[in-house]
């Protein structure tokens, strides 16, 4: 199942150095997902995660105004389906601090106005941190 945040780390390298996130990588990370989810036996989980996150993805990009793209929704979509639906709390809460802590570290190193942070490297961390805290268990 690990090998299954390749793909978000990959999106996430494209992302710092494109400021986007391409569907030839979604697309194959999120069947990737829904494939091993299936084998599993865990596709309604899968299922409901990729949902639930794609909906608060879309919430985000309506709010953020520009800040946050639909490759940072297909991803966060990949990121619910790895996961699964009971971790997805626990994806938002990590992604949400990965975020701060490299807004924070841009705000540090640029201090100058109009810098875009891409939030692919979050939301991989973000996965993985849940998908490692739920395996933990």
């Amino acid at each position: 199942m690990a090998i299954l945040l390749l793909p978000l780390w990959a999106a996430a390298a494209i992302d710092v150095r494109t400021r986007r996130i391409p569907n030839a990588v979604t697309g194959p990370a999120l069947l990737a997902a829904l494939g091993v989810a299936a084998w599993e036996g865990a596709l309604p989980a899968a299922l409901l995660g990729a949902a639930a996150c794609l909906t608060i993805g879309i919430a985000i990009a309506f709010a953020a105004r520009g800040g946050f793209g639909g490759g940072d929704v297909k991803l966060m979509g990949c990121a619910g389906a790895i996961v699964g639906i009971a971790t997805v709390p626990g994806f938002l809460f990590w992604m949400s601090i990965a975020g701060g802590l490299i807004a924070g570290g841009i705000v540090l190193l640029c201090r100058q106005r109009g810098v875009t942070m891409p939030y692919g490297p979050a939301i991989a961390a973000g996965c993985t941190a849940a998908w490692w805290t739920s395996t933990a268990l």
